[in-house]
C-alpha cells in the first residue's frame, strides 16, 4: 500500500503493535498512521478471526485419481 503526503523527514516506518491470542496467533495489528492529505492521524487495526478446525472426510479409492507429471512439474517450479 502506497501512501503519499506524508510530511518530509517522516521515513517510510510507520509505528504498529501486534495482539496475540491465547494461542499465540495475530489476533490484530495496529498501525499508527500519521495524518496524510485525506486522513487524519490515528490508529489503523486490521483483526483476524481463526474460527475453529475443520475434519475433511478421507475421500474413498473411487474418488481419487493419479496425478500427472505436468502437475509434478507445476509443483516444483
Amino acid at each position: 500500500m502506497a501512501f503519499t503526503g506524508l510530511p518530509t523527514g517522516a521515513g517510510t516506518k510507520i509505528p504498529y503493535n501486534v495482539k496475540l491470542d491465547a494461542e499465540g496467533r495475530a489476533a490484530a495489528i495496529v498501525w499508527e498512521m500519521p495524518a496524510v492529505p485525506d486522513s487524519p492521524a490515528g490508529e489503523w487495526t486490521m483483526t483476524f478471526e481463526y474460527g475453529s478446525p475443520e475434519t475433511a472426510a478421507k475421500p474413498s479409492a473411487k474418488e481419487l485419481r493419479p496425478i500427472t507429471d505436468i502437475v509434478y512439474t507445476q509443483l516444483n517450479t
